[in-house]
């Protein structure tokens, strides 16, 4: 009876409040909660995920099937997909119909002392494909920048302002991808103050302070009561657990 939730999105490596090195992130909380609205022995995926993964390949878009939109117990909205039941059987199709499409090249013989031929160079994008802008994806409480062109998730990311950059720009297959702070969900800006084996969060929105406090939460505190507006700033109070003492 396993349940397997996939999410693409940043994590990092932290020393938890026991000097041991887990992974945090949005990444892997979104994979959590993707997890969580699994029935068992069900694979589902995240809708940022699927979004990357259909433009790796057209062909992929036929292995998922929306399954609708869950909310977690923050009252955050999540798209999964699930697997078709003859995925392995579309793959090895769809593979076998892109190598048709894609014959290999004629290697000619060549003397036993004759110099190596130069490697090819690497396949640049149509120049249609190139000049396409790139696509933004909400990951919670980060945003995933995916385009044909590093120039085209450079550009994209300049748009939107003055956010962290978290990933730069990297290709992945023939895709770049590259992921940022969501400008709403600022959690570089919260504050954690330490009094004691309390911890107080404050920050300029809600949403950012509930993505820090999932943090502390992953690190092994306890949150105390609601997160509540303070005038223009949110606060949240957390203590730390038996454990993470």
């Amino acid at each position: 009876p396993v349940r397997l939730g996939v999410n693409l999105g940043p994590v990092r490596l932290v020393d938890d409040l026991n000097g041991k090195e887990n992974v945090l992130g949005d990444g892997i909380n979104v994979a959590q909660r993707v997890m969580s609205f699994c029935e068992p022995g069900e694979l589902l995926v995240s809708r940022s995920f699927y979004e990357v993964a259909c433009r790796l390949a057209t062909d992929y878009v036929n292995l998922f099937v929306l399954k609708g939109a869950h909310l977690d117990k923050h009252s955050r909205t999540h798209e999964v997909y699930t697997i078709v039941p003859d995925a392995r059987a579309l793959l090895r199709r769809a593979e076998n119909e892109w190598l048709q499409r894609t014959p290999a090249p004629r290697r000619p013989v060549m003397p036993a002392r004759a110099a190596a031929k130069p490697a090819a160079p690497a396949r640049q994008p149509a120049a249609s494909a190139s000049n396409e802008p790139a696509h933004i994806f909400d990951a919670g409480s980060n945003l995933i920048v995916s385009g044909n062109t590093r120039a085209s998730v450079e550009k994209a990311l300049a748009g939107l302002g003055p956010v962290r950059l978290i990933s730069p720009a990297s290709q992945v297959g023939d895709r770049w991808v590259a992921t940022c702070e969501h400008p709403e969900i600022a959690v570089s800006a919260c504050k954690v103050e330490a009094l004691g084996y309390t911890r107080i969060v404050t920050g300029p929105t809600r949403e950012a302070v509930i993505a820090k406090v999932e943090e502390l939460i992953d690190r092994g505190a306890v949150l105390v009561g609601n997160v509540e507006s303070a005038g223009e700033v949110w606060t949240a109070v957390c203590e730390l657990s038996d454990a993470a003492r």
